[in-house]
């Protein structure tokens, strides 16, 4: 068995493509920048975009400080997923939405820009957003199931988050198979990981 093939093109993203990206997001180079990234186009209970927003809020509050961008792709069927995750945000200024779309580079830069990558999923194929933050250097708190588990501890950055495994349930019904579970991540360690990598 092979693994993906990731790996930086040339040594990643300088210093001046990560600022530039901070400046573009409005985010001071002195704040705790956290990232996600995930398509909710098909299964947004699969990558789990709410734990991501209470995980942040239990961390650090509304801490103007401490900002997390979740980058994400919705469908016309998922675009539903934007409200109740703006609902949890209210006015918070430190939880913000990205929608826009970005190039390979730009995603490379956001990736490099960030001082943790966040993955509270309830299942992953493979990761490759997980695996090529690591690449970079960039601290990883994922649940520690899927194919994220085989890799990530290879990377002193990576820190896997325990979970309990818990009935499949999806209102998109995107998997037809019944009857199986997936991940879900303790809160309270991923809001202890994040605090401690601030």
């Amino acid at each position: 068995l092979m693994p993906h093939a990731v790996a930086l093109d040339d040594d990643g993203p300088d210093l001046a493509e990560t600022r530039a990206m901070r400046a573009r997001l409005s985010i001071p180079e002195t704040a705790f920048m956290g990232l996600g990234i995930m398509d909710v186009a098909s299964c947004p209970a699969r990558k789990n975009p709410w734990a991501h927003v209470a995980a942040w809020q239990g961390a650090f509050g509304d801490d103007p400080a401490c900002i997390l961008i979740l980058k994400m792709r919705v469908s016309k069927t998922t675009r539903i997923v934007l409200d109740e995750l703006r609902e949890m945000i209210g006015d918070a200024p430190n939880v913000r939405l990205l929608e826009a779309e970005l190039t390979k580079e730009e995603i490379a830069a956001l990736q490099a820009a960030a001082d943790v990558y966040l993955s509270l999923h309830r299942a992953e194929g493979y990761g490759l957003n997980i695996h090529e933050c690591l690449v970079l250097g960039t601290p990883v708190v994922a649940t520690d199931f899927s194919a994220n588990a085989e890799y990530g501890p290879a990377f002193d950055a990576y820190r896997g988050l325990p979970y309990r495994m818990v009935p499949y349930r999806d209102w998109t019904g995107h998997y037809a198979q019944s009857g199986f579970s997936w991940a879900e991540v303790d809160p309270d360690a991923a809001v202890c990981a994040l605090r401690a990598a601030r």
